[in-house]
């Protein structure tokens, strides 16, 4: 088991050569967020950083607008992660018609 380690490592991929298999890897996407996303494609620990949150500091005082447009905001980024992991596992056809 590993954490925290830096995937080219020598030790990492001799595991991973050997046949061993990754069961859940923690990987962040750009500047926005982070999550696990685990052997059987789900994702997990989906943590938006403060700093993309903070787009909509501007939004007002309001709860109900502030709440509108962070939903907007993180939905939006996450049909974006959606996107470039699909383009990154292979696409939808490899995975059987299913994503």
């Amino acid at each position: 088991m590993f954490k925290n380690q830096y995937l080219p490592e020598e030790e990492v991929t001799a595991h991973i050569e050997s046949g061993k298999k990754v069961m859940k890897l923690e990987l962040k996407y750009g500047r926005s967020m982070s999550f696990i996303i685990c052997s059987d494609g789900s994702l997990k620990r989906i943590k938006f950083a403060p700093e993309f949150m903070a787009a909509n500091d501007e939004v007002g005082e309001d709860a109900a607008t502030r709440i509108d447009a962070d939903f907007i905001l993180c939905a939006n980024e996450l049909r974006s992660l959606m996107g470039a992991l699909e383009f990154g596992l292979g696409g939808h056809e490899s995975l059987g018609g299913e994503l």
